[in-house]
């Protein structure tokens, strides 16, 4: 059996690694300069917010803000950051995870993951 190799030898970066990187640069330029922040991207897919995306529907749904939010970062041996970040509502609270290199990257997808959780929940208790 004889296996193709791909004419660049490289794998293309998917659609998630894509999505990933577009969140990274925009908590990097949030982080650095939040009063001049101007998002493009809200959401990767209907109801699955951006950081940007969610950072708004945090402050729509008054949530705890991304410096309000309790995080928890531990550093890996091979460099990596792993980060558990608490959002609140006043009554009740969701978390979320997030790993890269840079810690306040891997803040950032953590925040964004616990609002995705927050909003996912509030959706969910609106149907019942």
């Amino acid at each position: 059996m004889k296996i193709r190799k791909s004419g660049t030898g490289r794998d293309p970066m998917t659609k998630f690694q894509q999505a990933d990187e577009m969140d990274a640069r925009s908590i990097r330029a949030f982080v650095n300069d939040p009063k001049s922040w101007n998002p493009l991207y809200l959401y990767h897919a209907p109801g699955v917010p951006t950081f940007a995306g969610a950072v708004l529907s945090a402050q729509q749904a008054d949530l705890s803000t991304f410096d309000q939010s309790k995080a928890v970062i531990k550093q890996c041996q091979g460099g990596h950051f792993t980060v558990y970040v608490t959002v609140t509502n006043g009554s009740s609270s969701r978390g979320g995870a997030g790993s890269h290199s840079e810690s306040i990257v891997a803040r950032g997808f953590a925040y964004r993951n616990a609002v995705r959780q927050m909003i996912l929940n509030d959706e969910g208790e609106k149907q019942i």
